[in-house]
Parts: C-alpha cells; structure tokens; sequence
C-alpha cells in the first residue's frame, strides 16, 4: 500500500471508528506495530505488523488508526483521555 491509498483507508474508516467529523487527517506514517490477539484479557503471543497509523486531530486531543500495511483493515485505535467518541 502506498501513502495515497493509506490515507484512502483512513478517511474510509473514519464513522466506523467514531473518529470525530472535525477531526483533521494530520499525519500518516507506515511503521512496525506490536498486537497482540484479539482478546485484550487473554494471554496471547505478541507479533510485529507493517501497519499505516493514521493521526486525527482536533480542538479536544488525537486519535490513531493503525491500518494493516496488506489488508487495509483497521487493527488498533487509539485516542487521547481528551477524546471521546463523538467529541
């Protein structure tokens, strides 16, 4: 995936993942994440994944959308105490 559809993806995944509609696409970078499974309560091995994290910004704090570098799909959302879904 390049920088284009990258960021394609995360505008895409935006009312999907409640990321505020003032919220600014300010900056996507393709890095190596470490996830876990898909239960946050159970032990799982942890992996490196080549993902997009995508920073959504406004007046009230951040948001990240980490974006599978293969799939496209959304692995990870992360948002700052100031966020809140809808804010």
């Amino acid at each position: 995936m390049n920088d284009h559809k990258a960021r394609t993806h995360a505008e895409q995944a935006r009312p999907f993942h409640s990321v505020p509609a003032d919220a600014e696409l300010v900056d996507i970078e393709r890095r190596y994440i470490e996830l876990a499974g898909p239960d946050p309560t159970a032990p799982a091995p942890v992996r490196d994944l080549l993902a997009w994290v995508a920073r959504f910004e406004n007046e009230n704090g951040w948001m990240d959308l980490a974006i599978d570098d293969h799939s496209g799909d959304v692995v990870r959302v992360e948002r700052s105490r100031g966020l809140t879904a809808g804010s």
